[in-house]
């Protein structure tokens, strides 16, 4: 049951998308040595889904960027965002700070460069600079937040989020972020609320789909755990995490050995077109096979001497 549910945690990670934290490592669901959740993206750009930026989308040259118009200057600097290229981003943020500023972008971007490169407290210092220029917006509150996050300042940070939240409804990752927060903290009602706004934002977030799956297994409705789970694997029919939990739900929670028992001899067929290593399945996958199929005809044999017992005493009262 453990490594199951290890396992399927380890997926819902990536499919929640929440991306690299500045630093550029690969993130998961719970950061191994603080365990908190990973921070989301180093800053919230409307490219999902959208492939890495080449590396030429984030100019070498000053000249080819300056003479740009705000909105022109805006797209290079998510491009060299998301490349990591964190001095660029700091020319441009400082530009955009003396050519507009009014405007709370160049501070943002100077945030965003500093958190890159580990300056936490200017970081902090930047953004709040461009929160006293556009308080209403949601964005900045939730660049503070991760901010906060990363000074530990943990309760603000949450804060924030939320703050991010009010100011738009809509903005999925402080939802997503915070559905992790209370799930690890075992605040499932809460969690359950932020994987259903997700939802409501975006009906194909599969992360969300999955995160609320579990949410609903651990809170004990099974029934719709396995309604969730069953929509995952028709989100996802690749990712293994949620067949596997699927499955687990059907023989255990359920009784329902068949089902089980077409989704472990489904998972066999993948796992042999796929070629998984044998230690990143949770669970030996024949052997599950051979015991459900071992219930199941004993099952059977059951029920036909029931019936045999049955057709008897009908004969002898015939008589």
């Amino acid at each position: 049951m453990k490594s199951s549910l290890a396992f399927v945690l380890c997926a819902l990670c990536s499919a929640f998308m929440v991306g690299c934290a500045s630093g550029g490592s690969k993130t998961s669901k719970l950061d191994a040595k603080s365990q908190y959740p990973a921070l989301p993206d180093s800053a919230y750009i409307s490219t999902r889904g959208e492939s890495t930026p080449a590396a030429h989308q984030c100019p070498s040259s000053d000249k080819s960027w300056r003479k740009e118009n705000l909105v022109n200057l805006t797209k290079i600097a998510n491009d060299c965002v998301r490349l990591r290229q964190y001095e660029r981003v700091e020319q441009i943020g400082n530009s955009i700070a003396q050519k507009h500023h009014l405007t709370p972008w160049g501070s943002y971007y100077l945030s965003l460069a500093a958190e890159g490169k580990g300056e936490y407290t200017r970081a902090l210092w930047m953004i709040e600079l461009s929160i006293n220029k556009s308080p209403k917006m949601g964005m900045l509150y939730y660049q503070k937040a991760r901010v906060l996050w990363q000074l530990g300042e943990y309760s603000r940070a949450v804060e924030s989020f939320n703050y991010a939240i009010k100011e738009n409804p809509k903005f999925l990752d402080p939802h997503l972020f915070l559905a992790e927060l209370y799930f690890r903290d075992q605040s499932f009602d809460l969690a359950q609320k932020h994987f259903l706004a997700v939802m409501t934002i975006n009906p194909n977030h599969v992360g969300a789909v999955a995160g609320l799956a579990e949410t609903k297994l651990i809170m004990g409705n099974a029934a719709a755990a396995a309604e969730l789970y069953e929509q995952a694997v028709n989100m996802s029919p690749r990712t293994l995490a949620y067949r596997f939990k699927l499955a687990e739900i059907y023989e255990i929670s359920q009784k329902d050995y068949a089902q089980a028992l077409s989704t472990y001899k489904r998972i066999k067929t993948i796992l042999s077109e796929q070629r998984y290593p044998a230690g990143d399945v949770p669970v030996n996958v024949n052997e599950k096979i051979n015991r459900l199929e071992l219930i199941i005809n004993k099952s059977k044999s059951t029920d036909k001497k029931i019936s045999d017992s049955s057709d008897k005493s009908k004969k002898k009262v015939r008589k």
